[in-house]
């Protein structure tokens, strides 16, 4: 009588395994040896434009940036102008590579030629240097380079809170 018990429960078992691995009647289940063909597309530097494309692709960029910065609130100068500037008359002594022996240790201008990130002291005080003729020393800059360098450093309304 065990042995009958035996061999029903393993054809029980068999009967269930059996029916619950088979795909339900019109429909399919993926199995290790037929996996679903999926078709990833490659992608890789396919652009073909111009640089003069890529140079106003660049400017509508910084310009959607002001554009954007202006309505959170602190409207910001175009630092195109400011950054030349800087660039010219102010990264002989303040490039980070020079600021320490002729720059006072004031960097404005990053290894990479990028503007430095600034802090709400230093912007206020390249400002007021600036401002008042005592920066550079080699002379006073034009009118319209003071009001873009005070323009670009003064601090928005966010960094005043």
């Amino acid at each position: 009588m065990n042995a009958r018990w035996g061999w029903g429960l393993l054809l029980v078992v068999l009967l269930v395994a059996a029916a619950t691995s088979s795909p339900p009647a019109g429909g399919t289940y993926a199995t290790a040896d037929h996996a679903p063909t999926v078709l990833v597309p490659a992608y890789g530097p396919a652009f073909s434009g111009s640089d003069d494309l890529l140079k106003q692709i660049l400017g509508e960029l910084k310009g959607l940036r002001g554009d954007v910065q202006a309505m959170r609130g602190g409207a910001v100068a175009p630092a195109g102008n400011a950054v030349g500037v800087i660039g010219a008359r102010c990264a002989s002594c303040h490039k980070a590579e020079t600021a320490e022996d002729r720059g006072g240790g004031f960097v404005l201008v990053e290894k990479d030629g990028t503007p430095a990130e600034l802090s709400l002291s230093e912007k206020r005080r390249l400002v007021r240097l600036v401002g008042k003729g005592e920066m550079p020393p080699s002379g006073k800059l034009a009118e319209a380079e003071v009001k873009q360098l005070s323009d670009y450093f003064t601090p928005s309304p966010q960094e005043k809170k």
